[in-house]
């Protein structure tokens, strides 16, 4: 059972905040045809700092003024910054008790 959560999450916990991936898929998708790079990167390590509970959602504004999120997108983030860190705890409780249980079975 723990290494079932282990498997299911740990490739969450490798590319959730991790930004190359972020960026080659902005790159694929077009995004930096319409948003500046700098913008993105700033706009996506903000998210990510928010997410790991580093800091308080802040408004962003694009180069050109315009606020990237509206109310009900910032209310998500909250939402998914509360699942994701429910999933994190859940992914290094079952990963600590499963080395605590490989362990103890092969040491005998």
């Amino acid at each position: 059972m723990f290494l079932l959560a282990v498997i299911v999450f740990a490739p969450l916990a490798f590319y959730i905040y991790n930004f190359n991936f972020y960026n080659k898929l902005y790159e694929k998708n077009g995004v930096y045809d319409t948003i500046d790079r700098n913008d993105a990167k700033k706009l996506t390590l903000n998210v990510f700092d928010y997410f790991k509970n580093k800091r308080d959602f802040e408004q962003f504004e694009l180069k050109n003024g315009i606020s990237f999120f509206n109310a009900s997108e910032i209310s998500h983030l909250k939402d998914v910054r509360s699942l994701l860190s429910k999933i994190f705890i859940i992914f290094y409780i079952c990963l600590l008790l499963f080395f605590i249980m490989f362990f103890l079975l092969f040491e005998k």
